[in-house]
Order: structure tokens, then sequence, then C-alpha cells
């Protein structure tokens, strides 16, 4: 809304400069026009007395009146008398046309100057408005500027505490994953010790467990020395070495069983290429026989179109025959 009030207050003023500008042009036009007629009314009336008399020409119209008494007191006729008063008149008529002229043209010029001074007066308030907005605006502008500046400041704190809050939560994330893989490492631990546990021992466990109302009871495990995990583990060594000779014993046999496979996968590939050479020559030949087959065929067709063409012309030559016999 600022900057439209300032737009228009800006306009406001050009215009009232360009209506002051015409104004002064306008009045300036004619005050020139002006001068230009009486100067023109004074030219005439100095050539209609260079006509009459041919001394230096004065302004005033009772001259011209007192001239023409003198020389109807002198030795002229009638009819130069009646001449010179028609002149006398004409004259006279003239310079009042030209004094109304120049009077209408001074209370246009009056009329003119206060619509200039009023305008100019407008302008001036216009001026002092605009004035007082600028003032205004660089009030409002200072007061912006310092509320702006005191939230960039305030701004600038909120996002340093929330990268520190970011940094202290990063922190506690990556504490909470240390923690969280160690936890999965133990229970890794505790269920490969459960695994290892006697079966009587689970089994009471087990019986425990549905006879609390907890869901899952709290144990201790039952290996409680290392050398405890150590017998176990040559027991199971020991009871499972037959099993890995067997596995072993098995992988090779799944070697041997996967050569031969191989090798008749191989077989059968020769074969089948030897097949399909054997079926393309088959193919080749049985379109070459085709091909044979469909000439013979053609040759066939035309001889016995042949055929057909003889048996008739002998059948129309026949009744020729027969006539040249009769």
């Amino acid at each position: 809304s600022g900057y439209h009030d300032d737009s228009c207050t800006y306009k406001l003023t050009r215009r009232n400069q360009g209506r002051l500008s015409d104004v002064s042009t306008a009045s300036s036009k004619l005050k020139k026009r002006v001068s230009t007629n009486i100067q023109d009314i004074w030219d005439e009336l100095d050539s209609s007395d260079s006509e009459e008399g041919g001394n230096e020409q004065k302004k005033d119209p009772t001259y011209e009146l007192a001239c023409l008494k003198k020389d109807i007191q002198g030795s002229y006729k009638l009819r130069d008398y009646l001449q010179n008063g028609r002149d006398m008149f004409l004259l006279n008529y003239l310079v009042s046309v030209k004094f109304e002229e120049s009077s209408r043209l001074e209370i246009e010029l009056r009329n003119e100057e206060l619509t200039l001074q009023r305008d100019e007066s407008q302008l001036r308030l216009a001026e002092k408005a605009f004035d007082q907005f600028l003032q205004d605006n660089d009030v409002e502008a200072m007061e912006a500027t310092k509320f702006a500046e005191k939230e960039s400041s305030l701004k600038s704190l909120k996002l340093d505490e929330l990268k520190t809050m970011k940094n202290s939560e990063m922190i506690l994330i990556h504490e909470i994953d240390t923690f969280r893989d160690v936890l999965n490492e133990y229970e890794t631990y505790e269920n490969f010790l459960y695994s290892l546990s006697p079966k009587e021992w689970k089994d009471s466990i087990f019986k425990e467990s549905n006879e609390s109302s907890e869901g899952k009871p709290s144990f201790n495990l039952y290996f409680t020395e290392p050398c405890q995990l150590l017998e176990i583990l040559t027991k199971l060594e020991d009871e499972n070495l037959y099993l890995i000779q067997e596995y072993r014993q098995a992988e090779n046999d799944l070697e041997k069983i996967r050569d031969e496979i191989k090798e008749t996968e191989d077989n059968m590939r020769t074969t089948i290429s030897t097949l399909e050479g054997d079926i393309s020559n088959l193919m080749h030949k049985t379109n070459l026989e085709e091909k044979e087959i469909r000439g013979l065929e053609g040759e066939l067709a035309k001889k016995k179109s042949l055929d057909q063409e003889e048996q008739l012309e002998v059948r129309n030559l026949s009744p020729d025959c027969q006539t040249l016999a009769g």
C-alpha cells in the first residue's frame, strides 16, 4: 500500500507540473498574441495617418479629430470632407474594435494568470503532502529495517539453538545405535548358548514359563563357566565328526555326478548338433525335390493343355473330312 500511495503521489505531482507548464505556455502565447494585436492596431493607425497627412503619427484619436476640424476650416471641398469623415468613422470603429479585442485578451490573460496561480498553489500543497509522505515513509522504512534486523538476529539465535539440538540428537542416535548393536550381539550369544543347553534344562525352563503368569520368564544361563561350554563343544565335535565325513563323501559323490551330467550334456549337444545338420540337409533335399515336382507338374499341365488343343483341332477337322469324303 505504501508503494501504491508513493506511485499515486508521484503521478499527481507530474500531472500538476505538466499542467503548470501547459498553463505557462498558454499564458506566454496569449501575452504574445495581445502584444502583437496591439502593435497591429497602432501600425494600422500609423498607415492611415501617413496616407492623410504624411506627418509623424500619434496614438490618440482626438488628434485625428483636431486634424479633421483643421482641414474642414481650410479650402477643402465638400467631397473631401465627406471622404475624410468616412475615413475617420472607419478609423474610430477600427480603434474601438481593436480596443475591445485588447480588453478581452487582457481579461483572458488575467483569468489564465489566476488559473496559473491556483495551479501553483495546488502544486505547492501537493509537494508539501509528498514531502510529508516521504518523511513518513522514511520513518516507516527505518522502523521496518530495525524490526528486520531484530528478527534476523532472533532467527540466527534460533538457528544456532536448532543446530545444537540437532547435533545432540545425532550424538544420542549414534549412542542408541551402538547400544542396539551391542544388545543384538549379546542376544545372538544368548541364543547360541541357549541352543547348546541340555534338553532337560530347556524343558524345565519351558515348564516354568507355562506356569508363570509373565510373558517371558527371566532365567540365568545354563553355562556359568567357560569350561562347561568347551566340554559341550568338544562333545558336539566328536558327535558331528562322522557327519562331517559323510558330508564330504556326499559332496565328492555330488561332484562326480555333476561331472557325469556335464559330460552327458556335452554328448547330447553334439548329438543334437549332428541331428540338426542332418535335418537341415534333408529339408534342403526336400525343397529341391519339391521344386522338381512343381516343374514336372507344370510340364505335365502344359502337355495336357497341348493334348486338349490337338483333340479340339481333330474334332473340328472331322466334319470337314466327312464332307469332303461325301
